[in-house]
């Protein structure tokens, strides 16, 4: 029997918070491609990885529903540029937050950008919010802004590492590991085609596809993406759609939550529109890139 591809790669650690520094406009660009990865810190310990979710295993974008309970995925992050959401990131570790190198581009300056956790409403002022600052943004050097599914990745350092916190899990690949048949996707993106952004923290479960359906959505869809949408039922309309780009694609492995893809937000796939499927960047390909320019402890499992 061919092994389950969500053996885990759990990352946590606990570090002191670093002296605040004066910040300068930095823009991404100088930081995204062209510095050195950063030197892994020390770890004298790890903490007990920190991947675990809360006791709900119910799964519920467009066809999606309100989360439930509100703090089910305490490791989404809500980016924002100038106040203003830019998208969705994951938090995989004490101080680095996966999302798309296309999110990564948007927000110029690092001092502008706030990286959000604790979010359910958009709209409500909640005081367990904890606003984040970054220190460095990269883009995968491989992006273009001419193709949306390439390389589609980016990171976030955030500049204080963080104390308490929950993360996603990141696969290991597994040679001959039987394909995900369904994940979950979380984000406020829109809930309807051409609707407005939704306020309140979404999920669905999707069915995931071949690549050669995948393949059928664009010229442009590679072997490093993931594509997934509604099921056999003529019904089912459920996808990811406008403001959904960064959104983390999860499994469930035991207690915790798996991130295998990263959502992206690609104008030429309409949401909803003919049943074409979500289409996400596959995040084990990059687990290498990940590994270099993610900074923070890595706790085996």
């Amino acid at each position: 029997m061919a092994q389950s591809l969500l053996e885990v790669h759990r990352n946590a650690s606990s570090d002191t918070e670093l002296p605040e520094e004066t910040e300068t406009e930095q823009p991404v660009a100088e930081v995204a491609n062209d510095v050195p990865p950063p030197t892994p810190p020390t770890c004298p310990t790890c903490a007990t990885p920190s991947c675990t979710i809360t006791s709900s295993d119910e799964l519920r974008i467009v066809g999606g529903s309100n989360v439930s309970p509100k703090d089910k995925y305490p490791w989404i992050v809500l980016l924002t540029y100038l106040n203003s959401p830019s998208g969705q990131g994951t938090l995989i570790n004490d101080r680095t937050v996966v999302t798309t190198a296309t999110i990564v581009n948007s927000m110029p300056v690092i001092m502008h950008i706030r990286a959000l956790l604790g979010v359910y409403n958009r709209a409500a002022t909640n005081a367990s919010i904890s606003s984040l600052k970054i220190k460095t943004a990269y883009a995968h050097p491989g992006y273009s802004s001419t193709d949306l599914f390439s390389d589609n990745i980016g990171l976030l350092e955030l500049k204080v590492p963080l104390t308490s916190y929950k993360i996603a899990c990141l696969p290991i690949e597994v040679p001959e590991a039987r394909p995900v048949s369904k994940a979950t996707v979380i984000g406020w993106g829109a809930t309807f085609p051409n609707g407005p952004l939704s306020n309140i923290l979404q999920e669905v479960e999707l069915q995931m596809y071949p690549p050669l359906l995948c393949f059928t959505a664009s010229a442009k869809v590679t072997s490093k993406n993931l594509c997934g949408g509604p099921g056999e039922s003529v019904f089912d309309f459920k996808t990811t759609c406008t403001g959904d780009g960064g959104d983390p694609l999860v499994v469930k492995n035991g207690a915790s939550w798996v991130l295998i893809g990263i959502a992206l937000d690609i104008p030429e796939i309409q949401c909803g529109v003919n049943r074409r499927p979500a289409m996400f960047t596959n995040v084990i390909p990059y687990l290498n890139w990940i590994a270099t320019y993610g900074p923070g402890c890595k706790c085996g499992a």
